[in-house]
C-alpha cells in the first residue's frame, strides 16, 4: 500500500490535484450525515465566528479543515502579527520576548510616539510615518512581565511559546453623543481576567483541556456550534478577516459581544493609542504565554448613550454587566494608580455610585454599583479583583485627553 507521502511526491511532479473522501462506517452516524448532507446554502461548513475562535487559540492549520472548493475558509481568517521598523533597519516580526515599547522609548522608558498601520495583513510600528499610518502613543506598564523577563527565564519558555511572535488586539471604545463611552465587565466564568471591566473586543481565550474534551465530543454530535460556543472565553483579538480593516474588526467584535452595530461607511474614528500587554500579567502570576499589541480605538456615535442602551444585546457568555461612563468618573479611574492602596478615593464629595446593566439569562437588570469598585487596582498575589483593566485606564485617559483638545479647538 502507497503511504501518504508516496502518493503526494506522484502527484506533485505531474500536477495532478487531490481530493480526501470519507469512507462511511458503522458506527459514526452523525459524522456521516453531516460530512454528506447540505445543512445551509452551499456545503455543509463550520460556523466562521467558531473557526476565527479556534484559529486565535491553535494557530493557523496547515490545511484548510473540513474544507472543499466551495466552503474553503483559511483564506477568511488571517493571523495578524506585529511588524517593527526602526530607523533604517529592514521591516522585522516582533520576537515574542522582545518588548514593543522598549524598542521605541528611550533608555527603558514604557511610552513612545510611533506611527502604525496595516499593510499586506502585518501590523506595522515604526518610528517614521509610512503610507496609510496614523501617529499613536504606544505604552505599557511597568510591570510588563516582557520588560521585566529575565534572560534565563526566557530561555525556559516553551517554542511553541517564544515561536508565537505578537499578537494585535483591537477594542473599540464607544463614545455617544453626550460624551458616555461604554465598559463591559467579563462574566466570572471566564479563564482569563473574570469580573473584570474593560472595553468590548478586548480578548479571547479559552481553557485547552475543556474545548479539547468539547470539540471531540461536538465532531460527533449534531450540536456542535452550541457545545463549541459554551467553552469559548475571552482573550486574543488577534485574528481578522481577509481585506479587513483595523475598525472593521473592532466594530464586529463590538456588535457579537453587545449587540450594538455601529458598521457604517461614513463612521468617526481613531486610534486612541497602542498598549503593550501580556498575560499573566504579572510575573509573580506565572511567566508570560502571550504578549499582545492592543490598538484601542474610539468610535463616535450620533446617538445619545440612552439610545444606545435600548440596543444593547450582551452575549452572556462573556458579558455579565454594561456601564456607561461619563469623564467625571473616568477622571476617578484613571487617578486610580496601580500599587497605590486606596489610590483614587480621597475625596468623599466624589461620586459614590454608578449605574450599571446587570446580564441575567436573556434579561437586562439596572443596579447601582460602589464606585470604589472600580478604583480597585491588580493585586500583587493571589486572585484578581473586580476592577477596571490597567490597559483600559491608559485608554480613559487618552479619550480625556482627546476631550479637551476637542473643547479647546
Amino acid at each position: 500500500m502507497c503511504s501518504a507521502a508516496d502518493i503526494f511526491e506522484l502527484a506533485e511532479p505531474n500536477l495532478l490535484s487531490l481530493t480526501a473522501l470519507h469512507i462511511r462506517g458503522v458506527e459514526n452516524l452523525e459524522a456521516d450525515f453531516l460530512s454528506c448532507h447540505t445543512l445551509r446554502q452551499g456545503e455543509w461548513t463550520l460556523n466562521p465566528r467558531i473557526f476565527r475562535k479556534i484559529v486565535d487559540i491553535w494557530g493557523l492549520p496547515q490545511i484548510d479543515l473540513f474544507a472543499t472548493r466551495n466552503n474553503r475558509q483559511m483564506e477568511c481568517v488571517k493571523r495578524i502579527l506585529v511588524h517593527l521598523r526602526k530607523e533604517e533597519s529592514l521591516l522585522q516580526c516582533a520576537k515574542f520576548v522582545q518588548g514593543v515599547t522598549g524598542h521605541f522609548a528611550p533608555c527603558g522608558q514604557d511610552r513612545a510616539t510611533v506611527n502604525c498601520g496595516l499593510d499586506h495583513n502585518r501590523f506595522i510600528i515604526s518610528d517614521r510615518p509610512f503610507s496609510g499610518s496614523r501617529k499613536a502613543k504606544l505604552q505599557r506598564p511597568s510591570f510588563c512581565p516582557i520588560k521585566n523577563l529575565t534572560a534565563e527565564q526566557a530561555a525556559s519558555l516553551p517554542e511553541e511559546i517564544v515561536s508565537r511572535g505578537v499578537d494585535v488586539g483591537v477594542t473599540i471604545l464607544v463614545q455617544s453623543v453626550n460624551k458616555r463611552v461604554l465598559l463591559t465587565r467579563r462574566t466570572k466564568e471566564l479563564h482569563i481576567f473574570p469580573n473584570i471591566w474593560v472595553p468590548p473586543g478586548l480578548y479571547r481565550h479559552c481553557k485547552s483541556d475543556r474545548i479539547q474534551s468539547c470539540l471531540h465530543c461536538a465532531l460527533y454530535s449534531s450540536h456542535i456550534q452550541s457545545c463549541i460556543h459554551k467553552y469559548f472565553q475571552l482573550f486574543t483579538g488577534g485574528h481578522m478577516e481577509n481585506g479587513e480593516q483595523l475598525h472593521e474588526a473592532g466594530l464586529r467584535e463590538l456588535q457579537e459581544e453587545t449587540g450594538l452595530n455601529l458598521q457604517s461607511t461614513d463612521l468617526l474614528w481613531s486610534i486612541l493609542g497602542l498598549w503593550e500587554s501580556a498575560f499573566p500579567p504579572l510575573l509573580s502570576h506565572g511567566l508570560p504565554q502571550r504578549h499582545h499589541i492592543v490598538a484601542y480605538l474610539l468610535v463616535s456615535s450620533n446617538e445619545t448613550h440612552h439610545e444606545l442602551q435600548e440596543k444593547l444585546r450582551p452575549d452572556e457568555q462573556e458579558v455579565s454587566a454594561c456601564a456607561w461612563i461619563d469623564p467625571e468618573l473616568a477622571k476617578m479611574i484613571v487617578a486610580a494608580e496601580e500599587g497605590v492602596k486606596d489610590s483614587g478615593r480621597e475625596n468623599p464629595e466624589l461620586q459614590t455610585s454608578v449605574r450599571i446593566t446587570e446580564v441575567c439569562g436573556r434579561s437586562l437588570t439596572q443596579r447601582d454599583l460602589a464606585v470604589s469598585t472600580l478604583l480597585n487596582t491588580a493585586p500583587i498575589d493571589g486572585e484578581d479583583t473586580e476592577r477596571v483593566s490597567t490597559g483600559t485606564k491608559y485608554a480613559l485617559g487618552l479619550w480625556l485627553e482627546a476631550l479637551r483638545q476637542e473643547e479647546v479647538t
